[in-house]
């Protein structure tokens, strides 16, 4: 087993070195990493539906698919995530506690009194401090969680608070439960770098682990995935499930109802009904938004060069989503 601890907060770059480690070794290996603030959402989920968008845009706050299942999650630098990656076991589909159990075991050396909640999750007294997920690649298996330490919750729950009744699909949604640090149960008081060393040491004990760090070549095969896929509006958005959008906005020049339906992140199907839009100059706004991207800057030129929507056009393409 080799143990390693990034040294990156690059969510890109940490999402590709898993992805990496998992497809081109074939030794056991463990890492704990950190991330500047990012909302990761599951492989299966439409993200858009998942986020409160207006928080990203203004924060302009990373959103990033992950090619693991399951829900979205906010991380920051108080937070600390650990990956196992290693042989599948072939005799279960998604066996967790394997997991789980030397993660919880490490919390119990500081001091903290952890248990499993349902498949998935690492509770401490009733609140969610770790959710967990899986990804199985031929043989092997990706298995990656995340630790509260001293994350920013209400960061957190302001970046998951995503919209309602605005979004139809048949992609996987977050389940919400209550969430909470792990700083203030630990034993003894530490900061968060404190805290990765510890978990590393006992991590690398248990786990009977040499701790190395990566290859040059290594480094340089994760930068080209992180460009090539987790850096990229195809990934992170575009490979949502296909999904319909519907939403009736009131605006300075009367109300506006606007449907669309958007597979691969393309807006196809395009239906906006507005009293003071006259139906040539509709058609025309419907035309000029079908076929492209629902995505924010995009449909600002759009909507921003159109003279019905003179004026507040800004903020009307934000309730775009």
């Amino acid at each position: 087993m080799i143990c390693i601890v990034s040294p990156t907060t690059d969510p890109a770059v940490n999402l590709a070195t898993e992805e990496h480690l998992l497809i081109n070794r074939t030794q056991s290996m463990f890492m704990l990493w950190r991330s500047r603030p990012v909302v990761v959402v599951g492989r299966n989920q439409n993200a858009l539906s998942q986020i409160n968008h207006d928080l990203i845009l203004d924060q302009k706050l990373t959103v990033i698919r992950r090619i693991s299942g399951g829900g979205a999650v906010y991380q920051d630098l108080g937070n600390l995530n650990f990956s196992f990656i290693g042989p599948r076991n072939l005799s279960v589909s998604t066996d967790y506690l394997p997991y789980l159990t030397p993660i919880m075991e490490a919390l119990a050396g500081l001091g903290v009194n952890a248990c499993p909640d349902g498949q998935s999750d690492i509770s401490v007294d009733g609140f969610k401090v770790s959710g967990n997920a899986q990804h199985i690649h031929r043989n092997r298996v990706l298995h990656h969680g995340t630790l509260l330490f001293d994350s920013d919750l209400p960061a957190l729950t302001d970046a998951l608070t995503a919209p309602l009744n605005r979004y139809r699909d048949n992609s996987v949604d977050s389940v919400r439960k209550t969430v909470s640090n792990l700083k203030p149960r630990l034993k003894t008081d530490m900061g968060v770098e404190s805290f990765v060393e510890k978990m590393a040491a006992a991590m690398t004990a248990r786990l009977n682990a040499v701790r190395t760090a990566l290859t040059m070549a290594d480094h340089m095969a994760i930068q080209q995935l992180a460009q090539k896929r987790y850096r990229t509006w195809e990934w992170n958005f575009a490979r949502s499930p296909k999904y319909d959008f519907a939403r009736h906005i009131q605006t300075p020049a009367g109300p506006v109802s606007v449907k669309f339906h958007v597979a691969k992140g393309i807006i196809g199907q395009v239906r906006i009904e507005a009293n003071f839009l006259k139906k040539p100059g509709r058609a025309g706004l419907e035309k000029a938004v079908r076929g492209n991207r629902h995505r924010y800057k995009d449909l600002l030129e759009i909507f921003h060069d159109h003279p019905g929507f003179k004026g507040f056009a800004q903020a009307f393409v934000r309730k775009l989503f």
